[in-house]
């Protein structure tokens, strides 16, 4: 039997739940003006109002309002395994789950493959058309979908779904009641703060196809053309991937999008949802501590696109003050041993000045970074300051020196496109990177001839950037090396970039189409022996780029 859908709208009170059995239900939300509340609350862009922004749930949508904020989603829970299912856990170890196709704005489709279970769970959520050009902003539509996953396996004896809608009511500032006894939620609330909470719960007991007035119809009218859509647009940008790896970029592409949530405030933990999900150990914020300003990268990507726009004028005073942070936070004991790009960005808004200044600046951390990390002994570029060098476990007597370790460091400034196109140091480093660190997988986080090769960070500490596969440098690596084949000086460099960026580009969409079709995830790494993916999944971040690599277009 199944429990079909229970729609439950929650209160820290009360929930409202009402039941019909089911395989397939629909929730409209849909909403009203009111007094310029939507200038107070929400986003600049109201076509992004509502998402799938409750990122870290099997199926999570959320509205992008600030201070206050809807959001609903699934859960469910079977006989057999009695545990609700709701924040997507590695625990739960389900055979797949993830947005199989998603747009960012209107629809996105899931499948959710529960094996422990035998459940098929298909979710979409879509914004109904208002136009033939035009879509709700104000409205969406949710449809959950349940079949069993193999047909030769047993059923489990009761399967409950709810679907829930969290209006934030424990939160005194919010006035409203969430009501029992009428099936739908009575709001009472000022206008100054909500403005689009009249909520409509379309109920029906009847198959989709008795009753052509209920959502689910609605949906199964729309769901080909948003398909259609989806394909044509992602074949339209992206024309060069082959039919046998569009299911692999849609995918990758699609988790990306669909993972996007919707946060404001401080660059910190500042909810009990988030330190939930951050080791007690991390969630304190040293401002000395700074992650590398990758942020300038996709500035430096997007000027292209930005040069005569608002926009980036608008970047530039900010950008200006995280720089002077970086400078002032993250210097070292020598002048110029932090990098800067932002010379770009300062002419392209016509900042000749600052553009002069950071040119300078530039050649400067060049000339820095030859000096205090070159080693012209090995041809490498070493880390540099109190280490040990023999990969035990015990107290040393420290001394300044290189950190003699062949990996990803040692390669940043090739992979970062930091070389000159006539640099001799290309040639030694090409040769160097394809000896040290190419397998058959990838290029690998540390050299296999390494004293540090897989061994723990600490004890108990498993290895992390000591020897698997991380395809955010990988991804680097293909940039550079397509770069360099292209643009270097030297006629045998580019050929000796050309080869090595064939071969790296093979072996790394071989890896991840691979563990793909195998398991139906991307990883966070992947393991230089078997190329097997490894540690967190779904990983949609950065292994997204896989959709670059598979295009090429960096």
């Amino acid at each position: 039997m199944v429990r079909g859908l229970v729609m439950m709208v929650h209160d820290s009170a009360a929930s409202s739940l009402v039941c019909w059995e089911e395989w397939t239900a629909a929730v409209l939300l849909t909403g009203y003006t009111c007094a310029h509340a939507v200038d107070e609350t929400s986003a600049v862009d109201d076509a992004l109002r509502w998402g799938t922004y409750h990122s870290g749930h099997y199926f999570g949508i959320r509205s992008r309002t600030s201070p206050f904020h809807v959001s609903a989603g699934l859960l469910w829970s079977t006989s057999q395994e009695p545990k609700l299912r709701h924040e997507c856990l590695e625990s739960d170890r389900l055979e797949q789950y993830g947005w199989l196709e998603h747009d960012g704005r209107t629809f996105g489709s899931q499948a959710i493959r529960d094996q422990h279970n035998n459940l098929l769970l298909d979710t979409t959520f879509l914004k109904p058309p208002t136009s033939p050009t035009t879509f709700a902003t104000r409205s969406w539509a949710a449809r959950v979908a349940v079949t069993p996953l193999r047909t030769d396996a047993a059923l489990p004896d009761t399967a409950s779904l709810f679907f829930y809608l969290d209006l934030g009511c424990e939160d005194d500032s919010l006035t409203h009641a969430c009501r029992r006894d009428t099936q739908q939620v009575q709001l009472t609330f000022s206008p100054s703060i909500v403005n689009d909470l009249t909520l409509h719960l379309l109920y029906d007991e009847a198959p989709d196809e008795v009753l052509p007035t209920t959502p689910v119809v609605v949906m199964d009218g729309m769901l080909p053309s948003f398909h259609s859509a989806f394909q044509a647009k992602f074949q339209a940008a992206f024309p060069h991937i082959s039919p046998e790896f569009e299911p692999l970029g849609q995918a990758a592409l699609s988790n990306l999008i669909g993972g996007i949530g919707y946060f404001y405030g401080r660059y910190a933990c500042w909810s009990s949802l988030a330190e939930a999900r951050v080791p007690a150990e991390f969630i304190t914020q040293f401002p000395t501590h700074a992650n590398p300003p990758s942020l300038l990268l996709a500035v430096e990507k997007l000027l292209p696109h930005l040069s005569q726009s608002a926009v980036l004028h608008r970047w530039w005073p900010q950008l200006r003050k995280w720089f002077a942070w970086y400078q002032r936070t993250q210097a070292g004991e020598e002048p110029h041993t932090f990098r800067a790009i932002l010379a770009k960005v300062a002419l392209a808004v016509g900042d000749t000045v600052e553009a002069r200044t950071f040119s300078e600046l530039s050649q400067a951390y060049l000339d820095t970074m030859n000096r205090l990390h070159w080693d012209p002994a090995t041809s490498l570029y070493y880390d540099y300051g109190l280490h040990s060098d023999d990969g035990l476990f015990e107290d040393h007597l420290e001394r300044l020196q290189f950190v003699r370790r062949v990996g990803y460091v040692s390669f940043f400034p090739l992979f970062l496109q930091i070389l000159p196109l006539n640099s001799p140091k290309l040639a030694p480093l090409g040769t160097l990177v394809a000896n040290e660190l190419l397998s058959l997988h990838g290029l690998m986080s540390l050299s296999p001839r390494d004293l540090y090769f897989e061994r723990p960070n600490a004890p108990g500490d498993a290895p992390y950037w000591r020897g698997p596969i991380w395809m955010n440098i990988n991804y680097l690596a293909l940039v550079s090396f397509q770069h360099y084949a292209t643009h270097a000086s030297d006629k045998s460099v580019r050929e000796q970039y050309q080869s090595l960026y064939d071969t790296l580009r093979d072996r790394v969409v071989a890896a991840i189409s691979h563990e793909y079709k195998a398991t139906g995830y991307l990883y966070e790494q992947y393991n230089p022996h078997t190329g097997r993916g490894q540690r967190c999944h779904p990983f949609s971040g950065w292994t997204a780029l896989v959709v670059n690599i598979l295009a090429e277009t960096y």
